[in-house]
């Protein structure tokens, strides 16, 4: 009976490993949120402050369900936006912004298996000021991980993971202009 079991049980866990279909990295979980974060939000004294705008993001992908989470463009913008909204460094409606933000997805890469998936995202951040000239321009690389505690499935820890990345180097991003943008 011990062997039927095991069998049964490994037959159900192949077909539910089998049957996940990947999903996109979610804006929500890549976003921060100054609130909970270290960070600390821009002051009125910084020059960003309530002065920046998003250009342009390229680089994501599209996922495909039969494959691995990706991040795409118009989810990486919507997170860049929450998050540089949240640190008071998003332009307010109507106003002019100082500072216009690219932000290209250079890698992403992810592992094809594991117990603990490692996701390192690496994004080229540029920052261009009113004049054209660039205040910012640099590649930062972060690095998520996701526990088979947080998901069973491998597609679903590889999702995690890759929203753990893109947050954490969003919050990398913001760590370096709130010092290096003058």
């Amino acid at each position: 009976m011990t062997h039927a079991f095991m069998r049964v049980a490994a037959l159900a866990t192949a077909v539910a490993t089998l049957g996940a279909c990947a999903s996109a990295a979610k804006p929500e979980m890549m976003s921060l949120i100054a609130e909970t974060s270290a960070a600390k939000p821009a002051s009125p004294s910084h020059p960003a402050y309530r002065a920046m705008a998003i250009s342009q993001v390229q680089g994501g992908n599209e996922t495909n369900p039969m494959w691995a989470s990706e991040v795409s463009n118009p989810d990486f913008q919507k997170a860049l936006e929450t998050s540089l909204r949240s640190f008071n460094y998003l332009v307010l409606d109507g106003a002019l912004d100082k500072y216009k933000v690219t932000a290209s997805i250079v890698d992403v890469q992810k592992p094809l298996m594991g117990l603990d998936m490692s996701v390192t995202m690496r994004v080229r951040y540029s920052v261009a000021n009113q004049q054209g000239g660039l205040a910012f321009d640099d590649t930062i690389a972060a690095t998520g991980v996701a526990t088979m505690g947080e998901a069973f499935a491998g597609v679903e820890r590889v999702r995690l993971a890759v929203e753990k990345a893109a947050k954490a180097n969003i919050e990398a991003f913001l760590a370096r202009i709130a010092v290096e943008l003058k």
